[in-house]
């Protein structure tokens, strides 16, 4: 028995085109199924979760990607929660805010004030948004998921996150879509003491040095969360199995490519997060 599924053909901006238009084959993945795939895939396919929404056509954590998620048909997406300098959390990574400034590398969200943040100019006619308008730009699209990566970071730090997290989840009524994670144990540790409703996870990671010695490469920890954010590169037949006999779903990231595709759904993974949601829920639906 194989196993074969399609892959729409894509350029690399992200925008799809179909095969008579292109002249070129989608891209076809054929591999003799795993015991897992076939008992779990097909009858449970994964949940597909955009990356700060469908950033193919707008900026990520924008208005208009998380819309446009509704075009694509997953039914998650992942927001990134960093905080302002003057304690108001918002919806953006640092590397994004660098892309806005025109900067190399990164830019710390912690150095700048709510307004400040506001007042750049964003590609396409958006806006940085406060994590309140985010979480309420994903539930208008009705979304099943709406995963928070938690990213506080100086001045404030992790310093009355975890409450200003929960305030704002109760101003959005996000109930039981919403769940967060983050790299930081001790951030994730102190939003379960806060809170016994959030769904949360931890970040299992293991490709530098840091993450080794931060002992983030150890698969089961954490027993009060029941969800794992999986490098996708350590997704194997230990570390799904792991994740099963503690009881803990295993959503992985970040996964681009089709034969980063293909292990994951190999291993029957419960998540995938992806900058390509248009793309992986396609070939999801086609399994």
């Amino acid at each position: 028995t194989v196993v074969t599924f399609l892959v729409p053909f894509y350029l690399g901006s992200g925008i799809v085109l179909p095969a008579w238009l292109t002249g070129r084959s989608p891209w076809v993945a054929t591999w003799p199924p795993s015991a897992a795939f076939c008992k779990k895939v097909r009858r449970a396919p994964p949940l597909v979760c955009a990356h700060g929404g469908e950033s193919a056509f707008y900026p990520p954590n924008t208005l208009g990607a998380i819309k446009a998620v509704s075009e694509t048909n997953a039914r998650c997406i992942e927001i990134d929660a960093s905080r302002t300098s003057d304690g108001v959390l918002v919806a953006l990574h640092g590397r994004d805010l660098a892309n806005i400034l025109g900067q190399e590398g990164g830019a710390a969200v912690g150095d700048y004030s709510l307004a400040q943040l506001k007042a750049l100019e964003v590609k396409g006619g958006q806006s940085i948004l406060t994590l309140e308008e985010a979480i309420t730009g994903a539930m208008s699209i009705g979304l099943d998921t709406i995963t928070l990566d938690l990213k506080p970071a100086p001045p404030l730090g992790e310093k009355g996150f975890p409450e200003a997290l929960l305030s704002v989840l109760d101003k959005a009524g996000c109930g039981d879509a919403c769940q967060a994670w983050a790299k930081d144990d001790s951030l994730v540790h102190a939003v379960n003491e806060a809170s016994s409703n959030l769904r949360t996870g931890y970040v299992v990671m293991n490709q530098t040095s840091s993450a080794k010695a931060e002992g983030l490469d150890i698969v089961v920890r954490m027993p009060q969360s029941p969800v794992m954010a999986v490098y996708y590169g350590m997704v194997d037949e230990h570390t799904v199995s792991a994740a099963k006999h503690a009881g803990k779903a295993v959503h992985t990231w970040t996964v681009n490519d089709p034969d980063a595709m293909k292990q994951v759904l190999e291993h029957a993974v419960d998540a995938i997060v992806t900058n390509h949601p248009r793309e992986i829920q396609a070939a999801v639906d086609n399994l």
